[in-house]
């Protein structure tokens, strides 16, 4: 589908275009600040020998700086997500991504799979850092997110190993037609890192929820 068909699909007066020269991610995020966006839509690029597979490296780098969620397609959705996919390896994930997980499986009336992932390498984060204290576990985003849906509609599991690999395997699982994720900590630049595993593999769309950092950077625009 080309700009111009898009255009006419939406409407023209809910339509605007933006012409930037320079790195396209940066582009992309400062622009979204600057339309006050709610989100960016990145689809798949075609294939390049000098490009990593699937979703490439703009997409990589967007997810690590836009200041609200991005949503990657690698292939066209079908119809709206009926089984949501959050996978955890803490015990506590942002409030942003819980609310953003708890409103889509509410608006589209869609499973909630909670899993725990155990990951071999304690390093690599699929969420935020967790919340015991006191020999105790608080009540977090991700458990009031389980309570407010119908528990018919909510399944919790947990499984160990490589966390990207954990998280393709659970979304192939449950059927998952969307993966949320929290965006990687900056310092989390390799290549292999788990986010970027799932975005370049998974075979659904994935939402990527930004880290506080720089949802507070929009704010000060």
């Amino acid at each position: 589908m080309t700009l111009h068909e898009l255009t006419l699909g939406v409407g023209a007066r809910r339509s605007s275009y933006r012409i930037r020269i320079g790195d396209p991610a940066r582009c992309l995020a400062d622009v979204a600040a600057e339309v006050d966006a709610d989100l960016i839509t990145v689809g798949a690029h075609e294939e390049h020998p000098d490009r990593l597979p699937a979703l490439g490296t703009t997409a990589e780098r967007l997810v690590r700086c836009s200041p609200v969620p991005v949503l990657l397609c690698a292939t066209t959705p079908d119809g709206v997500p009926r089984s949501v996919l959050l996978p955890l390896d803490s015990v506590e994930v942002t409030t942003e991504l819980a609310d953003w997980t708890g409103a889509l499986a509410e608006r589209f009336d869609a499973q909630l799979n909670l899993v725990h992932v155990e990951p071999t390498d304690r390093e690599h984060h699929l969420t935020s850092g967790g919340a015991i204290r006191g020999g105790r576990v608080s009540t977090t985003p991700w458990t009031r997110i389980a309570r407010e849906r119908p528990p018919q509609r909510v399944f919790v599991d947990a499984v160990q190993g490589d966390s990207a690999e954990a998280v393709l395997a659970e979304s192939k699982r449950f059927g998952a037609e969307l993966v949320l994720l929290q965006a990687p900590e900056d310092a989390d630049t390799k290549p292999d890192n788990p986010t970027s595993r799932v975005l370049r593999e998974a075979e659904c769309p994935v939402l990527v929820v930004p880290s506080a950092d720089n949802i507070r950077l929009m704010d000060t625009r």
